[in-house]
């Protein structure tokens, strides 16, 4: 029988574990405990999306038919006048399995990345994030955490 990741025997129905899998799960869940010890990260103004702006975003999908507690083609977006800088977080969500989608340049000089993943969320688990994110754009200079949407999946 084979044995689960905790080192305990795992039960027949259990699925196999994969070992890069495995990984990036305790990867995450360091990083997510990481961001809880680290306490309020410091923005300028303070985060943009807070867990309360969130609710009512799910409130209106579920009101418009979607199905909220499954997977969406949800959209992260990261602006900056840094095409050099928005190009490394590029390469950074694509090594985390992110899906590049676009990049464009506005009039204004800022440039607009767009990342896509389709995925499960909950409102604590989309604040998180958005947290993460945030985290993710400060590290690189003149880039910001614009927000994300969500989008059905495709038929």
């Amino acid at each position: 029988m084979p044995v689960a990741a905790t080192g305990q025997q795992a039960a027949p129905n259990d699925p196999p574990h994969d070992s890069a899998t495995d990984r990036a799960v305790i990867i995450r869940r360091i990083a997510i405990i990481m961001l809880a010890l680290a306490g309020p990260v410091a923005w300028a103004d303070g985060p943009k999306i807070t867990h309360a702006d969130l609710q009512p975003i799910f409130a209106r999908l579920r009101q418009a038919g979607w199905n909220v507690d499954g997977p969406l083609r949800w959209s992260y977006f990261f602006a900056g006048k840094n095409s050099a800088a928005l190009d490394e977080v590029r390469r950074a969500l694509e090594a985390q399995g992110y899906l590049f989608v676009t990049i464009s340049s506005h009039r204004n000089g800022v440039t607009l990345l767009q990342m896509d993943r389709i995925e499960a969320h909950t409102v604590a688990s989309l604040d998180l994030r958005n947290r993460e994110f945030y985290v993710l754009a400060a590290r690189y200079p003149g880039v910001e955490y614009d927000g994300m949407e969500a989008g059905r999946l495709p038929r």
